[in-house]
């Protein structure tokens, strides 16, 4: 169960004064239960990631999983549950 058949990613990067990341999640089709009872649709989301240092020590960091809000089912028993709509973070990241 919750294993698709197919399932991939590509991502692409921009390296520059920002640095882009801009990736895709696929999977096909699965089921929620062992009996193969509960079908799941496949989805594709996007996500951007944009990163730009602010010294040698810290980066600011912007990144946005499934940037459309597409409508990703994950679970169906007993009812059916989704998958984050958009999810937006906005942080500093440092490092040592």
């Amino acid at each position: 169960p919750q294993v698709p058949r197919q399932q991939g990613s590509l991502g692409l990067t921009f390296t520059g004064a920002v640095d882009v990341l801009l990736a895709e999640r696929w999977a096909g089709r699965q089921f929620d239960d062992d009996l193969n009872q509960l079908p799941l649709r496949g989805y594709l989301v996007t996500d951007l990631s944009l990163r730009r240092p602010l010294g040698r020590r810290a980066d600011l960091v912007l990144a946005a999983e499934n940037l459309f809000g597409a409508k990703v089912v994950t679970g169906r028993s007993p009812v059916e549950t989704l998958g984050n709509p958009r999810l937006v973070q906005l942080g500093v990241k440092v490092r040592r």
